[in-house]
């Protein structure tokens, strides 16, 4: 049984090394960061207790969501979906449960939600997932949900998603109602052909790491390239220290 990889990101320039460059046009790598390292990667739909809701499967549950979905999304949103793939996305972005979890093209965005604080000041952790082979990229022409872990670049994109330079990985739906597995554990006892790695970030090192990306032009307004990301810059900066940088004048 093969195992993930694991490696501690302390600094910046700890993440060089573990980026890769792109092998193909359609083996890009992927980065998900999580604030807490003890998270599995599931999906929000997988992480519901299905016993304690009115559905006896896990596929019920995901139809009954996503009907809801499309019923209060805007008309503007209903006219762009082209596909159940583009429904799910758009649906999963905004945070509606879905078996797809969102994943980014550009390791930064992924190490800025490695680097969130948690209650319990938690550390880090960026996941890597580099696929092995072309079949495991699905674009818009791809019309029904796969049942094998993909990933999907979305056509209809907001401003924010095209910012996060987002792409999602379809979770499988358990066979029966049993718990889900995390894809962790679906990688190492599977044989498809891709490499993941788990990049932690230690709690001590999740503000210095922000302020280096911030410092690069990289903040929470990259992220988030409207008012909201105004508003969420303007809160972080309540409790920076302002450190003294009388030497350099």
């Amino acid at each position: 049984m093969r195992q993930y990889e694991t490696t501690t990101i302390r600094y910046v320039e700890d993440l060089i090394p573990e980026v890769p460059p792109t092998r193909g046009a359609h083996q890009q790598n992927y980065y998900r960061g999580q604030a807490d390292s003890s998270w599995a990667l599931l999906p929000a739909l997988f992480r519901v207790d299905l016993a304690e809701t009115e559905y006896d499967s896990w596929i019920d549950l995901a139809q009954s969501r996503m009907l809801k979905f499309k019923q209060m999304a805007p008309s503007q949103v209903r006219s762009e979906m082209a596909s159940e793939l583009e429904w799910a996305a758009t649906a999963c972005h905004h945070h509606a449960p879905t078996h797809f979890t969102t994943w980014s093209e550009a390791a930064l965005v992924g190490l800025y939600f490695a680097t969130e604080e948690t209650a319990d000041r938690a550390d880090g952790a960026l996941w890597r997932l580099m696929p092995g082979h072309n079949e495991m990229t699905i674009h818009q022409d791809y019309e029904q949900v796969p049942d094998a872990p993909r990933v999907y670049h979305p056509q209809f994109q907001s401003a924010e998603m095209m910012a996060q330079r987002v792409a999602f990985l379809t979770h499988p739906f358990p066979q029966t109602a049993m718990p889900a597995v995390p894809f962790e554990n679906y990688y190492e006892t599977s044989s498809d052909l891709m490499n993941l790695c788990k990049l932690v970030i230690p709690h001590e090192s999740k503000a210095e790491i922000r302020e280096q990306i911030a410092a690069l032009g990289f903040d929470t307004r990259s992220i988030y390239p409207d008012l909201k990301g105004i508003g969420r810059q303007i809160s972080e900066g309540i409790y920076k220290n302002n450190r003294s940088y009388d030497w350099i004048m």
